[in-house]
């Protein structure tokens, strides 16, 4: 998702006519809903199993890239990226995902690996 940061930033200023300001606003929106998705993904993943749990956020997270292309305002697009935002648990659940499955001698080797 981070190598869409400058398309996003051209789709916003040019495609939607949004000020650097709303840009702002709106990368804000979606990191705080990652704030509070992460925890409740990492309880999810508890629950229901981290390889079910990714696989929700990833399918989460492609949904919110195609609604993402069809918002027409400022408004409609922070509301879309701040329910994007709340699959963020992707990150933690891949971390923990390679700690599962990893020894612990070759644990930093392995975080290392996703850039955690």
């Amino acid at each position: 998702a981070a190598m869409t940061i400058p398309v996003f930033q051209y789709f916003c200023i040019v495609q939607l006519g949004l000020k650097a300001t709303h840009v702002g606003i709106v990368m804000a929106a979606f990191n705080g809903a990652q704030l509070l998705g992460a925890p409740l993904m990492g309880r999810v993943s508890d629950a229901v199993g981290r390889r079910l749990a990714l696989l929700a956020c990833f399918t989460w997270t492609a949904l919110c890239f195609l609604a993402t292309a069809c918002v027409g305002s400022f408004l409609e697009l922070l509301a879309v990226r701040a329910v994007a935002g709340l699959s963020g648990g992707s990150i933690p659940i891949t971390q923990a995902m390679v700690m599962d499955v990893t020894l612990p001698e070759r644990r930093p080797k392995g975080l290392g690996a996703i850039g955690g």
